[in-house]
């Protein structure tokens, strides 16, 4: 390359890393006024308190305290809101859980302790605020609290937008690993991606969490779908309904799909080599998505990493969007999801969409859950069990769990 794309490489890093430390300042600034996701402790157990997990400051998982002195959510502030009590029942265990935990993400998600981890959950409405409409007390819902807000807990407030009816053939451990994983997927392939029946699509990535819901909404919507992953999850995938499965450490995707003209590339794992170099498999007007700007590969701890994923993918778009129209677009997954989290109820109540556990936890063996999350060796979802009172004792593996629920766990 010349010498003007190395010229303009620079000039978006410079840009990235001020528009980077604008933002960060600014959220910096919100989260000392605001306060937002500041868990308060009692002086001990007593009616007003809940069971629950908490951080005090970034580290390994030997900094998640199990507590049983977590102030529960206030009442009196549910009045006159859209806002519902929702006791948890399961929740589970995303990469973005312990990427918060080790300070990996502080530089986007600046933090106050303690702190309440955790981004799904399945569980029962318990009270409503005056302005609900959605939901009443008694409806059993699964969804993603707004605002980061934790569920390693026994209880949430939140918005009644950011939830919606549980599917009813899958149990709340189930339900539980749905949320920020399949909504992830769902808002890249559907929501931003715009598939439709006859795309080809290749997934990074797709034995993860947001990669196994993904090959599964992309097959809904009759696409052809590669993914890639690694030689023990070669079957799972499979298994999911991918049509070409590479095993991403004995070959290169580029290579093997060389022969074909890609719609959409959707990377949910961060592998920047595979997202670059099949970018030319993507035909005129596709698209290539990822949950992961930065490259795997780099120190994630690094704001100059952050700084140079953006930079990056703002390059990639003024370099070669002019002629090819293929943009580079990193997502999130949205919050107020209720319509989304709605059609992902109806996938799998119809079969079309199936959760895979791969591990139960109980809430008490949280550090374990984060440590096994961490391995990079999970098949689906980690589930977390919040009861106390479960029969669910310690570790369960998904090949001992049976579950007699259509739409459960893939065997």
């Amino acid at each position: 390359m010349g010498l003007q794309y190395y010229l303009i490489r620079g000039f978006f890093t410079l840009l990235a890393a001020v528009i980077v430390t604008i933002a960060f300042a600014l959220r910096t600034l919100k989260s000392a006024l605001a306060k937002s996701g500041l868990v308060m402790l009692a002086q001990g157990p007593n009616e007003e308190t809940m069971l629950g997990v908490i951080i005090q400051r970034y580290g390994g998982s030997e900094v998640l305290e199990y507590r049983n002195d977590v102030l529960n959510p206030s009442l009196d502030e549910l009045a006159n809101t859209d806002q519902v009590l929702v006791k948890i029942e399961a929740t589970s265990v995303n990469p973005i859980d312990w990427k918060i935990r080790s300070g990996e993400l502080k530089w986007l998600l600046p933090n106050t302790f303690p702190k309440i981890l955790g981004r799904d959950l399945s569980g029962t409405v318990v009270a409503v605020g005056s302005k609900t409409h959605l939901l009443k007390v008694g409806d059993q819902v699964f969804g993603m609290p707004e605002k980061l807000k934790g569920t390693y807990c026994e209880y949430v407030r939140c918005c009644e937008r950011s939830l919606t009816r549980k599917p009813h053939n899958l149990d709340h451990l189930n339900a539980a690993t749905l949320p920020l994983a399949a909504l992830t997927a769902y808002h890249g392939l559907v929501s931003v991606g715009k598939i439709k029946p006859g795309m080809k699509v290749l997934i990074l990535g797709g034995s993860g969490g947001v990669g196994s819901f993904g090959v599964q909404i992309a097959k809904a919507y009759n696409s052809t779908v590669f993914t890639t992953c690694g030689t023990h999850n070669i079957q799972f995938v499979k298994n999911l309904g991918a049509d070409q499965v590479i095993d991403y450490s004995k070959q290169k995707a580029a290579k093997e799909l060389k022969n074909q003209e890609l719609d959409l590339i959707f990377d949910t794992v961060g592998s920047k080599e595979d997202r670059d170099q099949c970018y030319e498999l993507v035909k005129r007007g596709g698209k290539v998505i990822t949950t992961l700007p930065i490259n795997a590969k780099d120190n994630p701890h690094s704001l100059f990493t952050l700084i140079k994923g953006f930079a990056d993918l703002a390059l990639k778009n003024l370099y070669y969007y002019p002629t090819k129209r293929v943009p580079y677009i990193p997502i999130l997954a949205p919050d107020y999801a209720h319509k989304q989290l709605d059609r992902i109820r109806e996938l799998v109540e119809a079969g079309d969409v199936r959760t895979r556990i791969d591990t139960v936890f109980d809430l008490t063996d949280i550090q374990k859950a984060h440590e096994h999350s961490e391995s990079s060796h999970v098949k689906g979802k980690i589930a977390i069990n919040i009861s106390p009172s479960s029969s669910t004792q310690g570790v369960v593996y998904a090949d001992t769990i049976k579950c007699a629920i259509p739409g459960g766990i893939i065997d």
